[in-house]
């Protein structure tokens, strides 16, 4: 599968204090952690953020093509500047994402407009692989004013892959300090 991946890394990180991608994980930025996932999947990875400190880490990077909308207007961005068919989106503050779990959620992207994750009753629509026609229905939404990622799934072909008990962590996020001992401490 043709497959380009993008990092959101736009979020405003009020609950961090401090842009949370730059943060530090067992030794390395978060972002360093979706990058070299990212590598290990395709040779088209970016980063989109308005932040230029991210420029430091070597791989592209675009600003949102609809700024200030939140996380539809990453993956807009995703959609709108890539040239591959799919777009496996990523998020800087899943540090402990795996490569089995990805490669699962590829296995199943088949037909689908989006494939995404979930668990524990959870949809993790930020980490999920969109077709490139998909645009036209986040466009649409965006333009009415929705913004709720999830909301665009009832127009769109979708698929899931459910994430064990054992893999859940791997989606966690890491949004305070808090969250970063925690986890720094179990994994």
């Amino acid at each position: 599968m043709e497959l380009e991946v993008f990092i959101l890394a736009g979020g405003k990180s009020r609950r961090m204090g401090t842009d949370k991608g730059i943060v530090s994980f067992h030794g390395k930025a978060m972002v360093q952690h979706s990058i070299d996932l990212a590598n290990q999947l395709s040779e088209c990875v970016t980063i989109i953020s308005n932040n230029l400190a991210y420029k430091e880490f070597g791989v592209p990077l675009v600003k949102d093509t609809i700024p200030n909308i939140g996380p539809i207007g990453g993956i807009y961005t995703a959609l709108h500047q890539s040239n591959a068919d799919n777009v496996l989106v990523l998020t800087v503050d899943s540090p402990m994402l795996q490569l089995d779990l990805i490669h699962e959620l590829i296995n199943a992207h088949l037909q689908n407009d989006v494939t995404y994750l979930f668990g524990l009753n959870r949809i993790y629509p930020l980490t999920a692989i969109y077709n490139k026609t998909s645009i036209k229905v986040i466009k649409m939404q965006i333009d009415q004013g929705n913004f709720t990622v999830i909301d665009c799934f009832n127009n769109l072909r979708c698929g899931s892959v459910e994430v064990g008990a054992g893999q859940v962590n791997q989606l966690a996020n890491i949004n305070t300090l808090l969250d970063l001992k925690k986890y720094e401490g179990n994994s």
